[in-house]
C-alpha cells in the first residue's frame, strides 16, 4: 500500500511539473498547514468511490472534521444526508474542505445568481464590496450584489465563502494562465454541464480546491445567491446564498477523447437579429485525427431553423474535420487507437490548432435549442448515408462528453432608458441622452471633520459600447468645471449621436444592408435592431486636511519632559467618491419599406368593336407596349426634435412598368360608285343616245331586249375600271418619343394592302390575247374562254396591257403629342396615368403603402411618355387616268360581277402589341356592280 500511495504522489507531482510549471512537489502525505495525514486507501487506484471511478484522490484528515468544516456557517446544517453520506470527504492538501459528490443537495427549482470571483472578498481594511453576478436566466436583472465583511457570523455569504475558501492563489484564473498559457486549462475536465450562468467562462466563478492531475481528481466550488423557492423567486431581492460543487476528471479520463466545446454563445437573442455561435473541437489524442464526423442540430418548437449559414473549418450541417494532435498527454503513454475496433491509423495529415465551426442565423421568435455532436453513431450514419462513405466512430474511452446542448432564450428588447426608431422613411436619426436621467450623476465626497484644501477634479468617463452603431459619438456635461470646490458634485453627462440606417440593418453574417441611398435595400415590410449600449462611471477626485486627536507632543517646561500637550498640525488626505456606474441600452430599429416588386396592372381593353364585314366603321382596343420607368421615393433625416430635414431623392427599388389603352378608330367609304361613273354611259344607252362623248367610261347596249337588265354590254367593247374609295385611321398610342408611331404606319398600310379591287370580267390586250383585270391569259376550257375573278391591289396595281390602274393618296394630318406632365418634385404635378403606376397612390389601388409605410413613388426626371394622336386619310383610285381597256370579244354571255371590298387582315402577323387581336375583318362588298354580257361587237358589225 505505501508503495502505491507514493507512485500515485510522484504521478501528480509530475503532473505539477510537466504541465502547470510547477517547481517542486505539491502534494505531500500530510496537508500543508495543518499536517493532516493523507488517506492513504483514497490515493491509491482502485479504492472503493465508484463516484471516482476507483482513480485516486488526495484527500487529508478526518471525513467527519471536513464535514463540519464544511457545515460551519450555512443554513443547511447537515453533516450527512439522508443516505448517511458526509459533507465532505476531508480536507484538500492545502486544508480547505474537499466536497462529497455523493452528498444530496435539494433540486433545484430557482434562478441562481452566480457570484464572479469568489475568492475576491472584503476585508478589515474595505468592509464591503460590490460582486457581479451571472443569473442563469438572462431575463433576471439582479446583477449585482453588495457583499460585506462579515466573518464567523452564522447564514452570512462571506463566511460560507470562506468556509470553504482559505486564500489560495495557486489556481486561480491568472495563475493558470501564467503557468499553461491558458487560463481555460482544466474547464475541459470539469464533469458533466454546467449552469447557463457560467457556461461561458466558468473559470471565473468555479474555485478550485484542489487541481486534476493525470490520474488523481481535482474539485472546485462555486457560490450563488436567490430570490427564495416560490415561482416568482427572479422577482426578488438576494434573499439566500448556496453553493454547488464541480467535479474534475483526471486527465487521464480526457486522454483519447474528442470534446466539443462551446466557444461564443448567447443566452439569449432579440427575434430578428443574427445569432453566431461557435463550437471548437478538442481532442486528446496524441496523433492527428482524419474525417471526423460532427453533425449540427438547431430547432425551435421542434422544427429545424431555416436558413442556417454554416462557417469554418466547414459549411455544412453534416461533415467531417481532422483534429490536431494534443501533447498534453504524450507523458501518459496512453495506446494509440483509432477505430472503434482499435486499429492504429498512420498518421498523414499535419494539423494545427482545433478546429472552429460557425453556425449563424436570424434568430426566431422561440427559443432555439442548439445541439452539437461529433464522433457519435448518428453523426457516422447521417454522414455515410449523405455522402455514400464509409466513415467510421473512432474509438474514445469516453462518448458521454461528444454531444453538447444549449439553449438561447428568445427575448424581447430591453429597453432600460428608452428607444430610438427609423421610420420607414428615415435615413439617419439624431439622439440626445442624458445619463441617466435628467437628474444627472452625483459623487460627494466624504469629508469627516476636515475640509476641502483643492479644488475637486474628475469626470465621468462615457464609453460607447457601439461603435458601429452609435457614430458619431459626443459627450458633453461630463467634465468637473475647474475652480469646483464642494463636497456634493453633480454632473450631467449627455451623449449625442447619429444612427445610421446602414448601421443598423448591417447583417456581418451576409454584409447585407438597408441604404436605398448605395442602392441597397432589404426586403420589406421587416424591422432591423441592435442594440446601443454607452456606459458611464467616474469619480471626483480631491484633497482635504483634518486634525487627528493629537499626534505631536509640545512640551511646556523644557526641564520637565512629563509637562506638555499633543497637539495637531494638520493632515493632508487624498479622497474620492464614485459617480456610481450607469449602463444605458436603447433598442435602436429600423423600419424597412423598399415597395412591392409589382404594382397591381390596370386591366385594359384587348378587343375589336364592330368586328364584321358589313361594318364601315371599327374601333381596335389593346395593351400599349409596357414601358419602364426608374422611380425615386423621398427619404428625410431625423433631427434630436423629431424634425425632419434634408430631404432626398433616393432610387427606388423596382423599375415600374407603364401600359396604357392604345386604340384605333377607322372608317370606310366611297367618294365615287361605280354606279355614279357608269351612270352617265348607261343612261345613253337606256336613251340610245349615240353620241361617242356619253359613252365615257363603257358601252353598254342598247338594245331593246336588253334594257330590262341592270348593266348589259356585248363583248369586243370597251369597259374602263372606275370607282374612288376611301378609309381613315385614327388611332391613340402611347410611346416615350415625339414621333409618328409604326403602329399608326402599319395600320394604315394594312388596309392599303388588304384593298381589292376585283373583276371576273375578260379583256383583250393589244395583242389580241384574252387575258383577266391583271392582264392574265384567261385559259379555255371546252373550247370557251373561262372566267375566273382576280383583284388589283396596292401591290399589283397594273392591270391590262400593264397599264397602271390603281392609285393610292394619303392625307396625313400632324399628329398630335400630348405630354404626361410629372415631376419627381413632392407636391407637384403627376398625371394620373403615370400614377396608376407608381407605389403610394390610390390611383393605383396602393395608397396604404404611404398610409402604413411612408412609401410613395415619384417618377424620375429626364423620362417622358406620350400619347400620340394620328389621322391619316387614304383614297384609292381606280383607273383615274380612264383608260380604255376592251373587253374580249369572244367572252362567253352570262353574268360578272365587279366588286369592291377589303380583305380581313391577320393582325397575329404583326410585330405590334395588337397582334394579340386576331383578325380584323374586312368589308366584304363596299362597291359592287353585276354586268350582264349578251352578244358581242360581232353582232352589230354583222
Amino acid at each position: 500500500m505505501e508503495k502505491e500511495v507514493l507512485d500515485s504522489l510522484a504521478k501528480a507531482n509530475q503532473f505539477m511539473v510537466d504541465k502547470y510549471n510547477y517547481v517542486g512537489d505539491y502534494f505531500d502525505e500530510k496537508s500543508y498547514y495543518k499536517e493532516r495525514p493523507l488517506n492513504k486507501k483514497l490515493a491509491v487506484s482502485g479504492n472503493e468511490l465508484k463516484a471516482f471511478q476507483g482513480l485516486p484522490i488526495f484527500v487529508y484528515g478526518s471525513i467527519e472534521e471536513g464535514a463540519n468544516e464544511g457545515t460551519k456557517y450555512g443554513n443547511d446544517r447537515r453533516v450527512k444526508d439522508s443516505d448517511g453520506d458526509y459533507r465532505a470527504l476531508g480536507f484538500s492538501y492545502i486544508d480547505e474542505p474537499y466536497p462529497n459528490p455523493d452528498f444530496d443537495i435539494d433540486e433545484i427549482t430557482y434562478v441562481r445568481r452566480w457570484i464572479r470571483e469568489p475568492w475576491e472578498l472584503p476585508d478589515s481594511d474595505v468592509k464591503g464590496i460590490t460582486k457581479e453576478l451571472s443569473p442563469d436566466d438572462p431575463r433576471d436583472t439582479h446583477k449585482n450584489q453588495y457583499l460585506e465583511y462579515e466573518p464567523d457570523k452564522f447564514a452570512s455569504t462571506y463566511s460560507v465563502i470562506r468556509q470553504w475558501v482559505k486564500n489560495s492563489k495557486t489556481f486561480l484564473p491568472y495563475m493558470v494562465e501564467k503557468n499553461t498559457g491558458n487560463r481555460k486549462f482544466f474547464n475541459r475536465c470539469i464533469e458533466g454541464p454546467l449552469p447557463p450562468g457560467i457556461a461561458e467562462n466558468p473559470e471565473d466563478y468555479i474555485y478550485i480546491i484542489q487541481p486534476p492531475t493525470y490520474e488523481s481528481w481535482g474539485v472546485g466550488i462555486a457560490f450563488y445567491y436567490y430570490g427564495g423557492t416560490g415561482p416568482d423567486n427572479m422577482s426578488k431581492p438576494n434573499y439566500y446564498s448556496y453553493y454547488q460543487y464541480f467535479r474534475y476528471k483526471p486527465f487521464i479520463l480526457l486522454a483519447d477523447d474528442i470534446m466539443p466545446l462551446f466557444e461564443t454563445m448567447q443566452s439569449s437573442a432579440v427575434p430578428g437579429t443574427q445569432v453566431q455561435i461557435s463550437v471548437k473541437i478538442d481532442s486528446t489524442f496524441d496523433k492527428v485525427l482524419e474525417n471526423v464526423t460532427y453533425k449540427w442540430e438547431i430547432t425551435s418548437g421542434g422544427k429545424p431553423i431555416e436558413n442556417v449559414i454554416y462557417l469554418g473549418k466547414n459549411t455544412v450541417d453534416v461533415g467531417t474535420v481532422n483534429l490536431a494532435a494534443d501533447k498534453t498527454f504524450s507523458n501518459m503513454k496512453v495506446e494509440e487507437t483509432c477505430g472503434e475496433e482499435g486499429e492504429e491509423a498512420e498518421e498523414k495529415t499535419e494539423v494545427m490548432g482545433a478546429p472552429v465551426l460557425y453556425a449563424s442565423f436570424t434568430m426566431p421568435e422561440g427559443d432555439v435549442d442548439i445541439r452539437f455532436e461529433v464522433n457519435t453513431d448518428e453523426s457516422v450514419k447521417e454522414y455515410n448515408g449523405i455522402h455514400e462513405s464509409e466513415n467510421r466512430k473512432i474509438y474514445e474511452r469516453d462518448y458521454s462528453n461528444n454531444v453538447i446542448t444549449r439553449t438561447i432564450k428568445a427575448v424581447k428588447p430591453i429597453n432600460t432608458t428608452g428607444e430610438a426608431t427609423l421610420d420607414y422613411n428615415v435615413l439617419s436619426k439624431k439622439i440626445n441622452i442624458p445619463l441617466p436621467d435628467k437628474n444627472g450623476m452625483t459623487a460627494e465626497l466624504d469629508l469627516g471633520n476636515g475640509w476641502l484644501v483643492s479644488n475637486v477634479s474628475g469626470k465621468i468617463n462615457v464609453t460607447n459600447e457601439t461603435p458601429r452603431l452609435y457614430n458619431p459619438f459626443e459627450v458633453t456635461g461630463n467634465i468637473i468645471p475647474s475652480g469646483t470646490r464642494r463636497d456634493k458634485i453633480t454632473l450631467n453627462p449627455e451623449f449625442s449621436t447619429t444612427i445610421h440606417r446602414k448601421d443598423v440593418t448591417y447583417d456581418s453574417a451576409t454584409g447585407l444592408y438597408d441604404n436605398p441611398e448605395e442602392k441597397k435595400y432589404l426586403d420589406g415590410p421587416a424591422m432591423k435592431a441592435k442594440t446601443g449600449t454607452v456606459k458611464a462611471e467616474g469619480t471626483a477626485n480631491a484633497t482635504r486636511r483634518y486634525y487627528c486627536g493629537g499626534c505631536k507632543w509640545i512640551p511646556n517646561n523644557s526641564e520637565d519632559s512629563t509637562d506638555g500637550t499633543w497637539e495637531c498640525p494638520g493632515h493632508n488626505e487624498d479622497i474620492s467618491a464614485t459617480f456610481g456606474h450607469v449602463t444605458d441600452q436603447r433598442a435602436i430599429t429600423a423600419k424597412i419599406y423598399n415597395g412591392m416588386e409589382f404594382v397591381p396592372q390596370k386591366k385594359y381593353l384587348d378587343e375589336i368593336r364592330s368586328n364584321t364585314t358589313n361594318s364601315l366603321s371599327k374601333e381596335m382596343f389593346w395593351t400599349s407596349e409596357p414601358y419602364k420607368f426608374n422611380v425615386v421615393r423621398w427619404m428625410a433625416h431625423e433631427n434630436e426634435m423629431g424634425e425632419l430635414y434634408g430631404w432626398t431623392a433616393v432610387p427606388g427599388r423596382y423599375q415600374r412598368i407603364f401600359t396604357q389603352q392604345d386604340k384605333a378608330e377607322i372608317k370606310w367609304g366611297t367618294v365615287r360608285t361605280m354606279q355614279m361613273d357608269y351612270e352617265k354611259s348607261r343612261e345613253a344607252a337606256r336613251n340610245r343616245n349615240y353620241n361617242k362623248e356619253s359613252y365615257d367610261k363603257a358601252v353598254f347596249a342598247s338594245d331593246e331586249s336588253l334594257k330590262s337588265y341592270r348593266y348589259p354590254i356585248k363583248s369586243g367593247y370597251y369597259f374602263n375600271p372606275t370607282g374612288t374609295y376611301t378609309f381613315e385611321v385614327k388611332t391613340e398610342i402611347y410611346k416615350p418619343e415625339m414621333k409618328p408611331t409604326a403602329e399608326h404606319r402599319d395600320i394604315v398600310q394594312s388596309l392599303i394592302d388588304s384593298f381589292r379591287y376585283e373583276s371576273n370580267l375578260i379583256y383583250i390586250d393589244n395583242n389580241n390575247r384574252a387575258v383577266n383585270i391583271q392582264n392574265q391569259p384567261v385559259p379555255v376550257y371546252g373550247g370557251k374562254l373561262s372566267s375566273v375573278p382576280v383583284a388589283l391591289t396596292a401591290k399589283d396595281p397594273t392591270g391590262v396591257n400593264d397599264a397602271m390602274l390603281l392609285y393610292t393618296e394619303k392625307e396625313i394630318a400632324v399628329p398630335v403629342y400630348e405630354k404626361l406632365e410629372h415631376s419627381q418634385e413632392s407636391g407637384k404635378y403627376t398625371d394620373p396615368r403615370l400614377l396608376a403606376i407608381l407605389e403610394g397612390y390610390s390611383e393605383s389601388g396602393t395608397q396604404s403603402s404611404k398610409d402604413k409605410y411612408k412609401y410613395r413613388e415619384y417618377i424620375k426626371d429626364g423620362q417622358s411618355m406620350y400619347k400620340i394622336t394620328e389621322t391619316t386619310k387614304v383614297t384609292i383610285k381606280i383607273n383615274p387616268d380612264n383608260v380604255r381597256l376592251y373587253t374580249n370579244p369572244y367572252m362567253p354571255d352570262g353574268n360578272y360581277v365587279v366588286r369592291v371590298y377589303f380583305d380581313n387582315i391577320n393582325l397575329a402577323r404583326s410585330g405590334n402589341e395588337y397582334k394579340k387581336l386576331g383578325e380584323l375583318k374586312g368589308i366584304e362588298n363596299l362597291d359592287r356592280i353585276e354586268i350582264t354580257v349578251k352578244g358581242s361587237i360581232f353582232d352589230d358589225i354583222s
